[in-house]
């Protein structure tokens, strides 16, 4: 969620948003352990996946939206 924004002033040199913290929104050191499914458009750890192929394309998709089924090699 967001936080409230905190009260920060204009410093000597100009600059303002000195308390800002450095990092993205949607954590993590490695950005490519995210994903988006291609059903549902949620954002989904990797793992929690796979790739499927859609129109010639390997696209994302979560398990919640298409069960892993049983059987089939990794």
């Amino acid at each position: 969620m967001s936080r409230r924004p905190e009260k920060n002033a204009f410093s000597a040199d100009g600059l303002r948003y000195s308390a800002r913290q450095a990092g993205s929104p949607l954590g993590g050191a490695n950005s490519c352990t995210i994903k988006s499914c291609f059903y549902c458009g949620h954002h989904k750890q990797v793992d929690e996946g796979r790739s499927i192929k859609v129109l010639g394309k390997s696209t994302f998709v979560c398990f919640g939206c298409k069960p892993e089924k049983p059987g089939l090699p990794a």
